[in-house]
């Protein structure tokens, strides 16, 4: 008898060790809201869990990138509007300029804010963010990396809104000097900077509206990511708290029990 209940008092304090164990670990994914605790509770969901938590960081690193895209193109846009708005100014002059009844006391004028407007595209075509020029005489072009292998262009060449030597400021240039020897102004050279920089907006145009597509895609990606590793790793509370109540009754049934075979045990013993 003494055998018999030795082996029974065993098995049922192992049941109930184990019993322990998996209400241990119930409740501590229902406090800490998290279904994997240790990788060997699922060796396939942690390796999930690893690889998306890997593409949620990348993804956050290409969302930084593409704010720093998202400045450099605002900033180019904005310096190429107000380009724009200036050489209309400009054009506005050359048309008072070739008036055939303007006084020389006019063109002055005329010359005198040619000469302000100058300055003033001069210094937005030298413009830069933390010293990266956004109109580069040399080089490329600046690339942004936004996503896993896709890269945007986020300035522009001088060349491409600016023209080459017969560009924009040889022909600005040019207007002073026709001005100074009261000659009649190049207007179709104005037009023809202005074209180029109307060109080079529109380019920038097509640009953010790439970086929003891109955007957009990965906070898709982002927001499906998230999700399945919320499913690999989150608890369901109401289901947790089901089976831990669940657990804690075969716990108590299980204390009961043994407690009773203890009792019983010591009994026979003493007789």
């Amino acid at each position: 008898m003494r055998i018999s209940h030795q082996m029974l008092h065993n098995q049922s304090t192992q049941r109930l060790q184990q019993s322990s164990v998996r209400m241990a670990d119930t409740f501590a994914q229902a406090s800490s809201g998290k279904k994997l605790l240790r990788p060997s509770d699922s060796p396939h969901g942690t390796v999930q869990a690893m690889k998306l938590k890997q593409q949620l960081g990348e993804m956050e690193q290409y969302k930084t990138n593409q704010s720093q895209s998202a400045l450099f193109l605002d900033e180019v846009d904005n310096k190429l509007q107000n380009m724009s708005r200036i050489l209309q100014r400009v054009q506005e002059l050359g048309v008072q300029a070739n008036n055939d009844v303007m006084f020389s006391g006019e063109r002055d004028v005329i010359q005198n804010e040619l000469a302000e407007l100058t300055k003033e595209l001069q210094s937005l075509a030298s413009s830069d963010i933390n010293g990266e020029k956004l109109f580069p005489q040399v080089g490329a072009e600046k690339q942004i990396i936004v996503g896993k292998g896709v890269a945007v262009e986020v300035t522009l060449t001088a060349m491409t809104p600016f023209g080459g030597e017969d560009g924009l400021f040889a022909t600005v240039s040019e207007m002073s000097a026709k001005l100074a020897a009261n000659e009649h102004v190049d207007l179709d050279g104005l037009q023809t900077s202005f074209d180029r920089l109307t060109d080079a907006l529109a380019v920038v145009g097509a640009r953010k509206n790439r970086l929003d597509s891109i955007q957009g895609r990965m906070e898709d990606s982002k927001l499906e990511n998230t999700k399945m590793l919320s499913k690999i790793e989150d608890v369901d509370f109401a289901e947790i708290l089901t089976k831990l109540k669940s657990e804690e009754a075969v716990y108590q049934a299980g204390l009961s029990a043994t407690s009773k075979l203890f009792t019983s045990s010591l009994v026979d013993y003493l007789r």
